[in-house]
């Protein structure tokens, strides 16, 4: 994915929100959501003479059809908001490490 942000002057903001909606593999017995590395933005790949600076923040939402009986967060990741039955549950990061890895396992995921 490649996205081109250009005219904005010395002290202005943009904001880019990017919504993935993705079939999960299944690993080790969980579903496994893995952001790959190359989604993070790299100015020096594309000729920027200067590092830019830039805020990088992420949520995810769970929705099951079941209880999520297990789950695995990212580093600095953290559970804002679950509902009563634990098949919702949102996850937010201000902080980001190289590799966003979640992995979780619901109640009746091996049921046939």
């Amino acid at each position: 994915m490649t996205v081109k942000l250009g005219n904005l002057l010395p002290g202005q903001h943009a904001i880019l929100k990017s919504t993935i909606v993705s079939q999960l593999e299944v690993v080790g017995g969980h579903y496994a959501f893995v952001l790959p590395v190359a989604f993070y933005p790299d100015y020096k790949k594309h000729g920027a003479a200067q590092v830019q600076t830039y805020d990088f923040a992420y949520e995810v939402r769970i929705r099951s059809e079941s209880r999520v009986s297990n789950l695995s967060l990212p580093v600095h990741a953290a559970i804002v908001e679950q509902n009563e039955t634990h098949s919702s549950i949102l996850i937010r990061s201000t902080q980001v490490a190289r590799s966003i890895e979640l992995f979780y396992r619901t109640a009746d995921m091996l049921l046939p």
